[in-house]
């Protein structure tokens, strides 16, 4: 059976219009998880960047060590260095922190109208997408009950066009959680029973047959 956790439910609450009813909320599964196929490109970039900016850093050092006379450049090295490092390091495992530590504030709620996303994370955000008007509803499975549902197209690692370019979210393909452009339910416990919730829904369909989906799983 497809539960309601009252944590999340406090935090969807305050969210939800007269009449509407929450029929499933949870929070993301707890800890760092290693995506799926998907992510293989931006770690793979992400172990480029942060193993070339640790060697940067240790030539730039052992020149300030073993070459007294250009102390001038080997500090220029260092200190250009240093924001290198630092998103190096992020892109290479950072990130899969950050996110464990974001959905320890982050709460998804399916209700009779809506999907809906809480995130009191560096302040209060929320996202939602009436169930009627969802244009895209796409399951991405890791294992047999754990998996993300997105509802709006992934993000794009590359910009294809001059336009792209301009408007793409660079943070946002390094934090699968970002909700700026719209709602996604990232490390979703039982995801196969959450995803036919939200496409029965979706197509409108009877009463019964969600009621069913929701007492099976």
């Amino acid at each position: 059976m497809l539960a309601v956790d009252q944590d999340s439910l406090t935090a969807i609450k305050p969210e939800l219009k007269n009449g509407e009813t929450v029929l499933w909320a949870a929070r993301p599964r707890a800890g760092v998880i290693f995506y799926g196929n998907e992510y293989e490109a931006q770690v793979l970039f992400g172990l480029l960047a942060g193993c070339f900016t640790i060697v940067w850093e240790t030539l730039a050092i052992w020149s300030l060590w073993s070459m007294p006379s250009h102390i001038g450049r080997s500090v220029l090295m260092i200190l250009f260095g240093i924001p290198l490092f630092v998103d190096g390091q992020y892109r290479m495992w950072g990130r899969f922190l950050y996110a464990a530590w974001k959905k320890k504030k982050s709460y998804y709620a399916v209700t009779d109208r809506r999907v809906i996303v809480v995130q009191d994370f560096r302040g209060h955000q929320v996202a939602s997408t009436e169930i009627g008007a969802l244009t895209t509803l796409l399951k991405e499975k890791y294992s047999d009950e754990l998996g993300t549902i997105r509802f709006i197209a992934p993000p794009a690692l590359f910009a294809r066009t001059w336009s792209e370019m301009i408007t793409l979210d660079k943070w946002e393909i390094w934090d699968p959680l970002s909700i700026k452009r719209g709602p996604v339910f990232e490390d979703v416990e039982d995801v196969d029973a959450v995803y036919q919730l939200i496409a029965a829904l979706r197509a409108k369909t009877t009463e019964v047959e969600v009621a069913r989906i929701l007492r099976d799983r």
